[in-house]
């Protein structure tokens, strides 16, 4: 009986944990859906049409009688093919999987903060991610399916769950052929700093997933490599056309006249400064983003919004880890100081440290009072990005 009652007691307790992601899963894809669901820009239409060919039976082709890659994203185009059946307006279905993919995309970044300690990342993960206007312009496209993906794999890696990582590494390969960056990654943390023998069964996993696709394609096509890719290297070569890393500054200067998104960004340089000095760790995941920039940049393709949303989610890490250094200071700030009042007072007779501070009841509350603080930060830039959506 007691090991029933125990039982009983673990799956209810597990029920409770996951009823706070599933209703900010809920909540947010509900939202998202209901305010970007007409939304919708060219690009992606070559893959609805992909797609709108495979659900008639027609074949994985634009044109009839015409095997040509055009599409950047394959697992995109099966899935809204599959799903195509259920809701069969194939714009209106693909931003639904956005605005899931947006909320799923949060909550793998609130986990990897949660491993790592750093819950302020993790506030910034679930109330600036799925809210930040970049995102939000590729609703209705692969990238946050594709970025959701990217996400899952460093959280499950980071928990030590390779099957899983290998699992969403596959399927961010499959989403779009940049994911192997994600792959390269994680395996060249696991060799440089995991003293234990590779886990074949994870690779063979992640290997049955993607090479199939990769001998198709070959057969089928003739090539896995999108001819999109030389059209948009062509592009940037135009004289009206702009390379991606200057283009970076452009997408940039769309934000840079509201001063939330200046805060946004004093605050990641502040991160990128407490990473260096305190918080290492996330050197692995930010990694991702300066990887893929130095990438796109060596491929010479012209700029494009949505190839500029895979640098997000290190943007929102970063702002995360600046809002932790910010608190952290304060708060040791504060500490110092009653410390010294202390003194003065000759309440204590002898001085302390820091450490020996951080250990003081007064302490513990005053690192609730800047964690509230912190977290305070994050939600008024998170009402700022939401109020200039609605405007």
């Amino acid at each position: 009986m007691g090991s029933v009652r125990e039982l009983l007691v673990d799956n209810r307790m597990g029920m409770r944990r996951l009823l706070g992601p599933a209703l900010y899963i809920g909540l947010v894809t509900g939202a998202l859906f209901v305010a970007f669901r007409w939304w919708g820009y060219d690009d992606p239409y070559i893959t609805y049409r992909y797609a709108e060919n495979l659900r008639h039976g027609i074949g994985f082709i634009y044109n009839p009688g015409e095997r040509v890659l055009s599409t950047t994203t394959p697992l995109f185009a099966l899935l809204l093919a599959l799903l195509g059946n259920i809701l069969s307006d194939l714009p209106q279905l693909a931003n639904l999987i956005g605005g899931l993919s947006l909320a799923l995309g949060s909550l793998f970044l609130w986990d990897l903060a949660h491993s790592w300690k750093s819950p302020l990342v993790g506030w910034a993960a679930l109330l600036l991610y799925p809210s930040f206007p970049l995102m939000l312009s590729t609703m209705g496209s692969e990238i946050p399916l594709y970025l959701s993906f990217c996400l899952g794999a460093f959280a499950s890696y980071t928990r030590q769950r390779y099957h899983l990582a290998a699992l969403s590494s596959a399927l961010a390969v499959l989403t779009r052929p940049d994911g192997a960056l994600v792959v390269v990654i994680l395996i060249a943390d696991y060799l440089l700093h995991q003293q234990r023998p590779i886990p074949v069964k994870s690779l063979l996993l992640f290997l049955s997933l993607t090479l199939p696709w990769v001998v198709f394609s070959w057969g089928y096509f003739g090539s896995p490599v999108p001819v999109t890719l030389v059209a948009k290297q062509h592009q940037a070569s135009m004289t009206i056309s702009q390379h991606f890393a200057p283009g970076l500054w452009t997408i940039v200067g769309w934000y840079s006249g509201h001063w939330h998104y200046r805060a946004e960004a004093v605050l990641s340089l502040l991160g990128v400064v407490f990473l260096v000095r305190r918080a290492r760790t996330w050197l692995l995941f930010l990694a991702w983003p300066m990887i893929y920039f130095i990438a796109y940049s060596a491929l010479g393709v012209s700029r494009y919004f949505w190839y500029y949303a895979p640098l997000v989610p290190g943007f929102i890490a970063a702002i995360g880890l600046g809002a932790r250094g910010l608190v952290d200071l304060f708060a040791r700030g504060i500490l110092l100081s009653f410390n010294e009042v202390d003194l003065h007072l000759g309440r204590r007779h002898l001085s302390f440290s820091r450490d020996e501070a951080a250990e003081t009841p007064l302490s513990t509350v005053w690192s609730s009072v800047v964690s509230i603080f912190g977290i305070t930060v994050v939600l008024l830039l998170a009402v700022c990005q939401v109020s200039d959506l609605m405007h």
